[in-house]
């Protein structure tokens, strides 16, 4: 059995993020984040994403927030192809709603 101090934990933990950390998403427009939460409820959804702004691979896992602060769910998203003028097209899938959602400020004192 290894045993490891906090110190050494949080160190590797860091490590951890630091060679991958994944996506968070923020709905940020309130009407189409009420429709998209909505989608969670069946696991699945898709939507388009401005490909400037990032490169993601074709899979990636990813945190939602639909807005308020608050990370409403994870799942993986999957990445098609370009869609529309600077956009991709992605499928969101294997999506699982935490309850009660996870506050955004509990997340980065954890991280941090």
């Amino acid at each position: 059995m290894s045993v490891h101090s906090d110190e050494e934990q949080s160190r590797a933990r860091n490590d951890l993020v630091s060679a991958y950390g994944g996506y968070l998403i923020v709905f940020d427009e309130e009407r189409r984040a009420g429709v998209l939460r909505e989608r969670v409820y069946f696991r699945t959804f898709t939507d388009t994403l401005s490909a400037p702004d990032w490169s993601p691979g074709t899979i990636e896992v990813c945190l939602l927030s639909f807005g308020d602060d608050e990370i409403h769910a994870a799942g993986l998203l999957t990445r098609g192809g370009r869609v529309a003028t600077a956009k991709y097209r992605v499928t969101f899938s294997e999506i699982f709603e935490f309850e009660p959602e996870i506050q955004l400020r509990d997340l980065t004192r954890v991280l941090s």
